[in-house]
This record gives C-alpha cells, sequence and structure tokens, in this order.
C-alpha cells in the first residue's frame, strides 16, 4: 500500500481503509508513506498484522519513537527513513540511538 502527498483521511487514520474493507489486508507486507506533512503515523497502521516494512520518505514534520508506536506489530522487520527527507525523524534516531532497538532487525536510513 503506498500513501502519497493529500490522502484526505487517510493521512491522519488508515482505520477507514479497515473498516470498509472488512480485513481485505490480512497480508499486507509493506505501506509506503510520503510526501506529506503528517506530524504522527496514520492510526491504525499496527492493525496490518502481517506488516513487515515501513517506508518513509519526504515526510518533513513527521515524528515519532519506533518503540511506542510498534510494540504491538511483532511482524515488522524493516523500517526504511529517506533521512534527507525526513529530518525530525533523523534527529530522533541519533538522540534516542535507535540502533539499540532489539524489537527491529532493520532500520536502514537512505537515500531513495
Amino acid at each position: 500500500m503506498t500513501l502519497f502527498g493529500d490522502v484526505g483521511v487517510l493521512k491522519t487514520s488508515l482505520i477507514p481503509i479497515i473498516h470498509n474493507n472488512k480485513g481485505s489486508y490480512p497480508d499486507l507486507k509493506l505501506v509506503t508513506i510520503g510526501s506529506t506533512n503528517i506530524s504522527s503515523l496514520p492510526q491504525g497502521l499496527t492493525q496490518f498484522m502481517s506488516l513487515q516494512r515501513l517506508e518513509l520518505m519526504y515526510c518533513e514534520s513527521l515524528d515519532f519513537k519506533p518503540e511506542e508506536e510498534f510494540r504491538h506489530l511483532h511482524t515488522l522487520t524493516t523500517l526504511t527513513i529517506n533521512i534527507m527527507d525526513c529530518p525530525l525523524l533523523k534527529e530522533r534516531s541519533t538522540r534516542d540511538n535507535w540502533s539499540n532497538l532489539s524489537n527491529f532487525p532493520k532500520i536502514i536510513f537512505g537515500y531513495y
């Protein structure tokens, strides 16, 4: 699933997708969020229980703590962040030492 730009209510909540599709995404493995000015992750993201990879790019205002946001998402193995275009996350990752997060085998900071 890819969410880019102004996607209406979905930029703050994925719950409409979950409820309207009655579990149509039980095997969703990848969510990409980008080109948006959201300041927090959309509500309902943790409802995708098979999610393995989350990619974030061009989210200048986005800031969150992965240990809080993803504590119930045990399947998430890879968090990819475009560090050039997510400055708040880049700063938090250094300050909070994300490299020591044991529940994420792979956190990638890169350029797309």
